[in-house]
């Protein structure tokens, strides 16, 4: 969902769906003025143990908006993305970008994968996607 679509992003599931109470307790700690911190997020992940897009459902049904997209996509302000194609892609880099691609994307996850093997932060891995002209998608919480 983008932020067009803030104030329902829980259209995006079943109406009979909730946020489960365990997770629902942690966003209303880490959250400030309806936002949460894609890091919030994931920390929230580790400390239930559960996968990211369970945490990405809850924040979801309660209305609350994802800010800090840790691959730059969205949640900045003012600039909303701060995402930036790098001017020389790492070859090593690029070569495993391109070959975790489906179809013209590369996934949040794989590349969160290939940016700890490949040693480079998560912003020149999404980077270098943009330098390549790859969409990622789909987001681990599921924001888009």
């Amino acid at each position: 969902m983008t932020h067009r679509d803030k104030g329902r992003f829980a259209a995006k599931h079943p109406s009979e769906k909730k946020a489960n109470p365990n997770i629902a307790r942690l966003i209303d700690k880490y959250a400030k003025a309806g936002k949460i911190t894609c890091n919030q997020s994931f920390m929230i992940a580790e400390e239930l143990k559960i996968p990211p897009a369970a945490v990405g459902v809850a924040i979801d049904m309660m209305e609350v908006s994802i800010t800090h997209c840790q691959l730059g996509l969205f949640g900045y302000s003012p600039e909303r993305r701060i995402i930036k194609p790098v001017e020389s892609p790492v070859p090593a880099l690029a070569v495993a970008i391109r070959c975790a691609r489906e179809v013209s994307a590369v996934s949040c996850a794989a590349l969160w994968e290939i940016a700890a093997a490949n040693s480079v932060s998560k912003l020149e891995a999404a980077g270098t996607c943009e330098a390549l002209g790859i969409k990622i998608r789909p987001c681990q919480l599921g924001a888009f």
